[in-house]
């Protein structure tokens, strides 16, 4: 524990001191912000600046061998996210060697998270749907509005090494996945699942729709500051279609441990926003007569996609998939994307929707009852119907 201590000072002394000659002004007093295995995050005072404090967020090296270790991916995406998009914090400095980067400090105001799982009174309810809109609102305007720069942002991230994920092979995995928990299907069905696969892929592929997206928009990622939302974390930086950020909101939240039964129509209202905030930039792209398809095409990509990502630690019976006491297990998260699926994709996308409703049977059978997680705690009060 001593040796472990001594490390990680010896790696916040060292980030601080790479981040004060980045910023060019002495940082003192950090504190540590959580970060991952992944990175160190630090907010950290700068003495030249009236005690304004900042962030300090370094890229670690992955643990083991191999190509991964020194892989630039997170740092890039994340340099880049904050040069592009608004409603992000601003970038102050970057040290590449160092893979570190300074940024204002967003403060330490309630994430939507924070106001999905507030207790539940009138009040929390009232102020978690409308901070919810707002949150959607938000999302939609600020990736439609950097649409002009989604080729460029391709052309830099593919540049400098942060290389997308072979998206159709990710979903292909997670339709196994489902297909193996649910015995397997017919080849007529097999060969319609991959068809609706490839579309689901294609939305990944550059076209029209492209903009350049946080990716990682979980309610604990966003920020309500006095001024409004802000977005943390973009280490996952991407472009693609606009309807992948759309999902996070009608399939809320499409790849988060925030999960739980959302409200009647709090799904519609929240994509409504979203496309309210998008509107002004890509009305085309909004407007379009196939823009739903798009948007529930997006939503199965992510459904199987958390098959691939989850399903092992379901059949483990892993008890959260987020903070204790602050998300559903694995199992409970599956099950409501699964139930989701298969009651929204039957028009669009109706072999994934059978897949879904396949393995919604069969997890009731090997895991002796499929629940879901329960409404989320500021709506718990108002009796909601589940989606």
């Amino acid at each position: 524990m001593a040796r472990e201590t001594a490390a990680d000072d010896d790696r916040t002394a060292s980030a601080l001191a790479a981040a004060s000659a980045a910023v060019g002004l002495p940082l003192t007093d950090p504190v540590d912000l959580g970060g991952s295995e992944r990175s160190l995050v630090l907010r950290a005072r700068g003495a030249d600046r009236d005690d304004e404090t900042v962030v300090v967020k370094q890229f670690l090296p992955a643990r083991g061998d191999g190509p991964a270790a020194d892989t630039p991916d997170g740092y890039v995406r994340e340099l880049v996210g904050l040069r592009t998009l608004d409603a992000a914090p601003d970038l102050l400095a970057h040290d590449d060697a160092s893979r570190l980067l300074v940024m204002t400090d967003a403060g330490t105001w309630p994430t939507l998270a924070d106001l999905l799982l507030a207790p539940g009174a009138p009040t929390d309810r009232d102020r978690a749907w409308a901070e919810s809109l707002s949150w959607a609102g938000t999302l939609g305007r600020t990736v439609a509005e950097s649409a002009s720069r989604a080729s460029h942002v391709r052309r830099l991230l593919d540049e400098h090494g942060a290389r997308d994920e072979d998206v159709a092979a990710l979903l292909s995995r997670g339709a196994h996945a489902l297909d193996d928990l649910a015995g397997g299907t017919a080849d007529d069905d097999r060969a319609r699942l991959d068809d609706e696969v490839a579309r689901m892929a294609a939305l990944f592929a550059p076209g029209a729709a492209d903009v350049v997206s946080p990716t990682d928009t979980c309610p604990d990622n966003a920020l309500r500051t006095p001024s409004g939302w802000t977005f943390l974390d973009l280490e996952g930086t991407s472009v693609h279609h606009l309807a992948l950020d759309a999902a996070y909101t009608l399939l809320p939240f499409a790849t988060c441990w925030c999960v739980f039964d959302a409200p009647h129509g709090y799904p519609d209202a929240l994509l409504e926003a979203f496309e309210d905030g998008a509107r002004p930039h890509l009305p085309g792209v909004v407007d379009g007569a196939g823009w739903r398809t798009e948007v529930l095409t997006a939503c199965g990509a992510y459904v199987l996609a958390a098959g691939a990502w989850l399903l092992a630690s379901a059949h483990e019976d892993r008890p959260t998939v987020g903070p204790e006491g602050r998300s559903p297990s694995y199992r409970e998260l599956l099950v409501q994307r699964w139930r989701w699926g298969s009651a929204h994709l039957r028009d669009e996308l109706p072999a994934t929707a059978a897949l879904c409703a396949a393995a919604l049977h069969a997890a009731d059978e090997r895991w002796g009852g499929t629940h879901g997680p329960g409404p989320y705690r500021a709506f718990s009060r108002t009796t909601p119907t589940p989606i």
